[in-house]
């Protein structure tokens, strides 16, 4: 607790080796990179109700900077971080797995993670995520409240809550999307957005959404209450509901010119 590092894992910085934290509370630490990093291809397995919260970041990843290897997190939260330059919770340049419980922000408003910039709670800058059974809930960012996953990344979300998130004053409440992202059997609602997509922002790439359902989420200003998908993204929905999602244009969907399958 309260460690400060000028550089990347202000508590820890894993470089190369396997790392386990069981039952453990890191907090109030500083860095330019996460209170944890992970590099050199180390492997990170946190487990058994951790908590990583409160840290912050000078630069991206407040909790967790995953720059090569793999971090592993089962019923575990990651909470009321802050990064400057994106990924309040987690920056991912690698793989990312997230499992069994594990919350991303909290179930309180306020307590979620935060960042100035992108990916109020996970930012995957170019690397593989995937959830099973988690919650994404209360994180707020510039743009992409919950999740951006960016360029030449790949997103897959199974079993999974996805919940009142905000972005402050930009699109995507719940996820950016500008890869590939697969969604399956997940639960988006009450999440907000003021310039395009109050769940969903979907730039290019592929979106393939099943038996999920969008309920009550909010574009404030434009277009796309649940869903806005750009001109360069195709998208296909099956399976699925909506329920009183808002917008100025598409309280549901908002669709630019693009394939819809």
């Amino acid at each position: 607790t309260g460690h400060t590092s000028d550089d990347s894992g202000a508590a820890i910085g894993n470089v190369g080796g396997s790392l386990t934290i069981n039952n453990t509370i890191i907090s109030g630490n500083q860095a330019a990179g996460g209170a944890i990093s992970n590099n050199f291809d180390g492997s990170v397995i946190i487990s058994n109700n951790s908590s990583i919260t409160d840290n912050t970041s000078t630069s991206h990843g407040g909790g967790i900077a995953n720059y090569s290897g793999d971090v592993t997190i089962f019923d575990s939260q990651i909470s009321n971080n802050h990064a400057v330059t994106g990924g309040g919770g987690i920056y991912n340049t690698a793989d990312l797995h997230l499992e069994a419980g594990t919350i991303i922000g909290s179930e309180l408003s306020g307590q979620g993670n935060t960042t100035d910039a992108s990916g109020g709670g996970i930012y995957n800058a170019g690397g593989d995520v995937e959830l099973n059974d988690v919650s994404v809930l209360y994180n707020e960012a510039n743009d992409a409240g919950g999740i951006y996953n960016a360029t030449l990344s790949t997103l897959v979300i199974n079993n999974s809550v996805i919940s009142n998130n905000v972005t402050v004053p930009s699109y995507g409440g719940g996820i950016v999307n500008d890869a590939d992202m697969v969604i399956n059997t997940s639960t988006f609602s009450g999440n907000m957005a003021r310039a395009g997509g109050g769940a969903l922002y979907l730039i290019n790439g592929i979106t393939s959404i099943d038996k999920s359902t969008f309920e009550v989420n909010i574009d404030q200003t434009l277009h796309g209450g649940a869903i806005s998908v750009g001109s360069l993204h195709a998208l296909s929905i099956t399976n699925s509901s909506f329920y009183a999602n808002s917008a100025y244009d598409g309280g549901a969907i908002y669709a630019d010119s693009t394939q819809i399958l």
